[in-house]
């Protein structure tokens, strides 16, 4: 296993490589993977490593314009009224970091076809009681952590 040189942009490259991996091997049924874990697995990575790494140099530039506003309107609440790209990633991770994620499946079949992400502000200050919440379906996801980890090996 190689060492990582420069980290945030390494290991975008490398969850990348990871849930294209995944992803292929459950298409070709020649493994017992889970590419929806995967992909969760990624996106948690993905948001909180930069979170401490690198969190002041992100901005709505390091996710494409059409993926920006797919989030946007993905929104179900936001009681902040701010949903630049860095904050929809600060509030995404919260709701990661205190399980604040709901995982629902089609009703057809039982696959797991979207994610709920809610962030509730517990903190005493006065944002207290404040509530973020947005839901992605699989594909959503799925182009979130496709652009955004393209976008930290470009832009880091």
């Amino acid at each position: 296993m190689s060492e990582y040189v420069e980290f945030v942009k390494d290991f975008a490259k490398r969850t990348k490589e990871n849930l294209d991996f995944i992803e292929k091997n459950h298409k070709n049924n020649n493994h017992q993977v889970y590419e929806f874990t995967q992909l969760v697995n990624s996106l948690l990575g993905l948001i909180v490593i930069p979170k401490e790494k690198e969190y002041r140099k992100i901005n709505d530039s390091f996710v494409k314009t059409t993926t920006l506003e797919n989030l946007k309107n993905k929104i179900e609440r936001d009681d902040y009224n701010n949903n630049s790209f860095k904050q929809i990633l600060r509030r995404m991770r919260n709701a990661i970091a205190h399980a604040g994620i709901e995982i629902k499946p089609n009703e057809n079949n039982n696959i797991i076809n979207k994610i709920k992400f809610t962030d509730i502000n517990t903190t005493n200050t006065e944002d207290k009681g404040k509530i973020f919440i947005i839901e992605l379906t699989h594909d959503d996801l799925r182009d979130f952590v496709e652009d955004f980890s393209c976008k930290l090996q470009e832009k880091l």
